[in-house]
């Protein structure tokens, strides 16, 4: 999705990060939970064909780029998404800051 006045900000994807919807390839992650990095790598450019993503050019961030945390879904694509157990998130939701999100 193109930037526009009508993009959702929140450049972190916190709480739920449940995945909903995948394709053929993923759908057996449909309703796993996910961490969501901030930053989404092109996949293509120079820096990232020579394993540099973080500086890669042509970057996404959920929340600028494309809706983010603060929408009601957020598209991903499946092979930047880190999935998750319970035993991670109820640490995580212990931790101070943890429990602003959860």
């Amino acid at each position: 999705m193109p930037p526009s006045d009508a993009t959702i900000s929140g450049v972190a994807v916190q709480d739920d990060g449940k995945i909903v919807a995948a394709g053929d390839a993923f759908k057996d992650m449909v309703g796993k939970e996910v961490l969501v990095p901030a930053v989404l790598p092109c996949g293509e450019c120079p820096a990232c064909q020579a394993d540099r993503r973080r500086i890669c050019s042509a970057q996404i961030m959920p929340g600028n780029d494309r809706h983010g945390g603060y929408a009601s879904h957020v598209a991903v694509p499946a092979k930047y998404l880190c999935p998750v157990g319970d035993d991670v998130l109820a640490a995580v939701r212990q931790m101070p800051l943890g429990r602003l999100f959860g």
